[in-house]
């Protein structure tokens, strides 16, 4: 899951780049969502351990739990705004605004890089 994080976040950035909001914000979600998983699987954690009827990683259960990665409460506020920002680029006709996009990737990138190390 570590590489997985770091190349979409290294996506993310060049699709921002070239113009391309949707596409960047959801490989930008999608980094935090791996890095995330990289943590707790580094820790040994299984969604079971975290949920005793979770299975698999489901989006929900990341999110709720992201605070561990780092051992920052505001991590699952952060990976909560990813998740409303690739829905918005993924769902709504008009897109996500890049000035949206700039705004989460330097938090972003800041806890995928803390989360995978």
């Amino acid at each position: 899951m570590r590489e997985k994080a770091l190349v979409n976040l290294r996506i993310a950035r060049a699709l921002h780049e070239l113009g391309f909001q949707d596409a960047a914000a959801t490989h930008l979600y999608y980094a935090a969502f791996q890095a995330e998983i990289h943590s707790f699987e580094k820790r040994g954690l299984r969604p079971q351990d975290l949920h005793p009827r979770s299975s698999k990683w489901d989006h929900w259960l990341v999110i709720e739990h992201a605070g561990l990665a780092r051992g920052r409460a505001w991590d699952r506020v952060l990976l909560r705004e990813l998740r409303t920002a690739r829905n918005e680029a993924d769902y709504r006709a008009d897109g996500i605004l890049a000035a949206r996009v700039e705004g989460l990737l330097g938090p972003a990138a800041e806890f995928i890089r803390e989360a995978t190390s």
